[in-house]
């Protein structure tokens, strides 16, 4: 499994139950990324993306495949199972954080 965020300098995914950005640029990039590979996001990142070119999940417990990538900005990192490569993007700020991106164990 492979894990993509955006995070503040302090680790933050998300602040006051919102988003760090919806930077069109950085979704393209995702999308080309993932373009032969299978994309998860949650509820919370839907409208970020084309509904025929992600999956919409919330069960993070099942055995992913290797290539799997996952978008995440709401939930906790820390128990996620089978994590290969993590990529993640600074915004160069600090905010704060309702959500902080642990490494997995």
């Amino acid at each position: 499994m492979i894990i993509i965020a955006c995070v503040d300098n302090n680790f933050g995914l998300t602040f006051n139950n919102r988003r760090l950005s919806k930077d069109k640029v950085l979704i393209e990039r995702i999308l080309k990324f993932t373009e032969n590979k299978n994309l998860y996001i949650t509820d919370f990142s839907k409208d970020l993306f084309e509904r025929d070119k992600v999956t919409v999940t919330n069960d993070f417990t099942k055995v992913y495949e290797k290539d799997d990538v996952f978008f995440i900005e709401n939930i906790d990192t820390q128990n996620l199972k089978g994590v290969e490569k993590i990529i993640l993007y600074f915004w160069n700020r600090v905010y704060p954080s309702d959500f902080k991106f642990n490494l997995p164990n």
